[in-house]
Order: structure tokens, then sequence, then C-alpha cells
């Protein structure tokens, strides 16, 4: 897997068309953490969609934090593959 923008770090399947790809990337010399929606053309390549974050790695290591903690509360542990 690759990615003109950046390296990809993680790629989650959403759906059957759709996958979300975390990237490490750079913008105006800023390093950024982009969690994107990739989808698949009718050709087989993936394209990025608008949707999406671009984060600071400090806001990423935030925004990991409240993803664990709302694991938590979910009764999920991450990186399962409970559904």
């Amino acid at each position: 897997m690759s990615e003109q923008d950046g390296e990809v770090l993680a790629e989650i399947d959403k759906n059957a068309t759709e996958v979300v790809r975390i990237s490490r990337t750079t913008f105006k010399g800023h390093d950024l953490v982009d969690c994107r929606v990739y989808f698949e053309n009718g050709k087989g390549s993936w394209l990025a969609s608008k949707k999406g974050l671009c984060l600071s790695p400090n806001a990423f290591v935030r925004f990991a934090g409240a993803v664990v903690d709302v694991c938590k509360k979910l009764g999920l542990t991450p990186g399962s593959e409970e559904e």
C-alpha cells in the first residue's frame, strides 16, 4: 500500500468499498497525522475523499487517548476485531 502524500501507518476496513488510512504527512513544513477515508473507484484505484481529519502529532496523541477512554466506557478492547 502506498500513498503520494505520505507514509501509510495503518489501514482499517470501513466497509466493502471504503477504508480509513492513517498516514504521516507534512504540510507547509508541519508534521501531521492524517486519518482519511479512501474509496475504490470503478477502475480498482483508491482515492482520498474529503472525509477525515488531519492533526498535529500532539493533538493525535490526545485523540488516541480519547479513543481508548471511549473503548473502555463501551466495554471494548482497543485493537480487537469486535463489531
